[in-house]
């Protein structure tokens, strides 16, 4: 085979490996608001697990729990971002308290779970918040409560940790579906009045969206953003770090919708 000949044919297959990569998972995360507090690191560390492996730093703040394979980053403090998460297997429980309240219910029997099956902790521990949704009354207002049925997961860092299905003290272990955010990083105490402020900035968001706006795919594109899902929050420490520097985010579940064209409707796209 003549060497031009042999580029060309290279250079064909890896565009054509490009074109089969979703979208959403080509240039994701990509930032769409805010300034970081401080710039975000990863560095090589021992981590709390006693493995090495990737850590982040942003300043004072420093992440040293590993997170689940093949998770993004975290959001740097300051930023707002569209990022997307893989599946991954979770232990999770149901509470009904405000977010920070049940935060603390669900730790222990959480904790006891996977202790007694010696499977490491990671961050983030997350929590899905359906009563901070913001929902449409019908006199066109707004309203969010802050006390109702949440459910906090701490996750595996692999899915060949353990089965999924019904475990101890009302513990479920479940595999969840990849999902696509708006996160906002944050530095600070994790208070019930913050993350109803921080998630306020989410919506405020989507809210401000222009006709074109940065699509799945990086690029400034006609279409809007949508919130799809319950208000998450991810916190990234424990109590061994001082509540001035810890680590978290507030997230809403999207999804893309492009802009109709002249006699089509529009739908969301596939893969975000």
């Amino acid at each position: 085979m003549r060497p031009a000949l042999g580029f060309i044919l290279i250079a064909a297959s890896i565009a054509l490996a490009q074109d089969h990569v979703p979208q959403a998972e080509q240039r994701l995360p990509v930032a769409v608001g805010g300034k970081a507090l401080f710039e975000l690191e990863t560095r090589t560390a021992r981590l709390d697990d006693g493995t090495t492996g990737t850590s982040y730093v942003a300043g004072p703040m420093r992440i040293m729990s590993p997170l689940p394979e093949g998770y993004p980053r975290p959001t740097a403090a300051g930023v707002m971002e569209i990022k997307r998460y893989p599946s991954v297997r979770r232990a999770e429980l149901t509470v009904e308290a405000s977010p920070r309240w049940g935060m603390n219910m669900a730790f222990f029997p959480l904790f006891r779970h996977i202790k007694e099956r010696d499977i490491a902790m990671t961050a983030p521990v997350e929590a899905e918040v359906p009563a901070m949704a913001k929902v449409e009354e019908e006199a066109d207002s707004v309203q969010t409560s802050r006390t109702g049925e949440m459910t906090v997961s701490f996750l595996y860092r692999t899915d060949d940790l353990g089965p999924t299905g019904q475990a101890e003290e009302d513990v479920r272990v479940v595999d969840t579906e990849p999902v696509t955010v708006l996160a906002l990083g944050i530095r600070g105490t994790m208070g019930n009045d913050r993350i109803e402020r921080e998630v306020g900035k989410l919506y405020d968001w989507l809210e401000s969206q222009g006709e074109s706006n940065v699509g799945p795919n990086g690029d400034e594109v006609r279409g809007q953003w949508r919130a799809e899902d319950a208000p998450r929050i991810l916190g990234y420490n424990g109590p061994d770090v001082r509540r001035s520097d810890q680590w978290w985010e507030v997230q809403l579940p999207v999804v893309w919708e492009a802009a109709r064209s002249q006699g089509s409707e529009s739908t969301p796209d596939d893969e975000s």
